[in-house]
């Protein structure tokens, strides 16, 4: 869907917003999603929603009011789809220091800040300096944060590096190489076992 997407010139939003300890993704409606997801893909970009595992079970009692929207199915790693898409909108997930990496439009959107603050998670902001992006406090805003062909990305593309060089060590695509170095490393460190069970 994606690919197709991109094809037809169109772009891919990606939305991964963290769960709700009252109104377990309902809330998502309060907030305005449909209205979103219809401007978007009135416009022919794509809307790719990303649950948090504690919400993706009502899935399936979203879906009438969202009937353009494209979930990320539960159980599924939602990291290979990021190649994919064009900005991500987020509130507070952690997804959001990895698509750092990207070096892509990121932008905020929290609609029920003061409420998810007092009843549902203490937060630490500070960690967020700069913030990466732009902050929609409705659905409204986000609409015309979405609204530019680039997001208004280049904005942000400063603080984003800032954030990017203060919390990773590495920013290219050689994790796995890496990684498979260290294995072998620990394997020619490690003693092999003889047929009895000792070290050779």
């Amino acid at each position: 869907m994606a690919r197709c997407t991109h094809a037809a010139g169109k772009r891919v939003i990606f939305y991964a917003p963290t769960f709700r300890d009252a109104n377990r993704a309902k809330w998502v409606l309060d907030a305005g999603l449909p209205r979103i997801a219809r401007q978007i893909a009135a416009q022919g970009d794509a809307l790719i929603v990303n649950l948090h595992p504690v919400e993706q079970p009502h899935i399936d009692e979203l879906r009438p009011a969202l009937p353009g929207v494209t979930f990320v199915a539960p159980g599924t790693d939602a990291y290979p789809l990021l190649r994919e898409c064009d900005a991500l909108v987020t509130d507070y997930s952690s997804l959001m220091f990895d698509w750092l990496l990207t070096d892509r439009a990121l932008l905020l959107f929290r609609p029920d800040h003061r409420d998810y603050v007092e009843r549902s998670r203490t937060l630490f902001d500070a960690k967020l300096d700069p913030l990466p992006g732009p902050v929609a406090a409705d659905a409204g805003a986000l609409l015309a944060l979405l609204a530019p062909c680039d997001f208004g990305a280049a904005r942000f593309a400063a603080a984003r590096a800032t954030l990017r060089s203060a919390l990773h060590d590495h920013h290219d695509a050689g994790s796995g190489a890496r990684f498979a170095a260290l294995v072998d490393d620990v394997l020619a460190e490690t003693p092999t076992l003889t047929s009895t069970g000792s070290a050779a």
